[in-house]
């Protein structure tokens, strides 16, 4: 898996003349050393590095509840795609507290490009003792030339390269915020997080405490010269594999029906185009039959995943 989605990042796709690439390696968070056993371990996935503060990487290896997916001490989501997402917290009401993840470009922005930005995300609630309580507009990438660290943090000026236009408040859907940014000089690093200090970071509270508390999940983060790859939703790495027939998925195209047969499979979910989570199934038992006659006719991908591997099949209702 780990070469797969690496392969993946760096492939140059040429189609209908112009070269397709997304610049962020590991963008939606596959490719690791070490599932996470704590919170605050993005340093386990291969390229990212923390730039401030202590962001969370989760994942369904996670050898301790609160840092798995789909539960964990953030609430409860399935990942945008493949099977892993990071989170940050981006505001509190007293402390300027930003965490905030980085990483190296594969190759530096040209001054005067226009490039496409893209990333999702998705509001986490959880009023417990953490009481993470508030949505706000602020969440955004932004681009560098400075490889920061946990010693030498980017500042909070309020400036960013690209924001929501609005208040991202779904809990349950995954957030898309895309737009453009032509590049004023060489970047090689990018950020994400909130750059604002608590004067410029507007929020919505729902409940709990009075205090306000903002968590996000993040996943698929996208910068590319192509706007309509940069949108699209497979280059995540829902593509299909080579890999030995442990399980087996037919009909395709199908109608009404898709049956789903292979030994210990943990969970699959099958998503549209547009990232959503149209059906989630755990611990089958024997073969599994999703009913999907009532869903909109066209393009699927559905991903399952076994002791031992998570495959990836692209479903065609017709």
């Amino acid at each position: 898996m780990k070469n797969l989605f690496i392969l993946l990042c760096l492939a140059l796709c040429a189609v209908g003349g112009y070269a397709q690439v997304n610049l962020v390696p590991n963008p939606s968070f596959e490719a690791h050393d070490s599932c996470p056993d704590d919170i605050g371990e993005i340093n386990y996935l291969n390229n990212w590095k923390i730039y401030r503060e202590s962001p969370d990487f989760f994942s369904p290896c996670s050898t301790v509840w609160y840092a798995s997916i789909p539960n964990n001490y953030e609430g409860y989501q399935q990942p945008h795609s493949g099977n892993s997402y990071i989170g940050l917290c981006v505001y509190e009401t007293n402390f300027l507290t930003r965490e905030i993840a980085g990483i190296q470009l594969i190759s530096p922005l040209n001054i005067g490009q226009k490039y496409y930005l893209k990333f999702s995300a998705n509001l986490a609630l959880e009023y417990s003792s953490i009481n993470m309580n508030s949505s706000t507009n602020k969440l955004g990438l932004k681009f560098t030339n400075i490889d920061y660290s946990i010693s030498q943090n980017p500042p909070i000026n309020n400036t960013s390269d690209l924001i929501s236009n609005g208040f991202i408040t779904d809990t349950l859907n995954w957030t898309t915020v895309f737009g453009s940014f032509v590049a004023d000089s060489a970047y090689s690093y990018l950020m994400i997080g909130n750059f604002y200090d608590n004067l410029h970071t507007p929020i919505i509270r729902y409940g709990g405490s009075p205090d306000s508390n903002s968590y996000y999940f993040l996943d698929d983060i996208c910068v590319s010269t192509d706007s309509a790859y940069a949108y699209d939703y497979v280059w995540t790495g829902i593509t299909e594999q080579n890999t030995p027939e442990t399980i087996t998925i037919y009909p395709n195209p199908a109608r009404d029906w898709i049956t789903i047969r292979g030994d210990d499979i943990e969970w699959l979910m099958l998503y549209d185009v547009l990232g959503r989570t149209v059906t989630t199934a755990t611990n089958l038992q024997g073969p599994y039959q999703m009913n999907v006659a009532s869903l909109p006719r066209g393009l699927y991908f559905l991903s399952a995943k076994t002791k031992t591997q998570t495959i990836y099949k692209k479903i065609v209702l017709n």
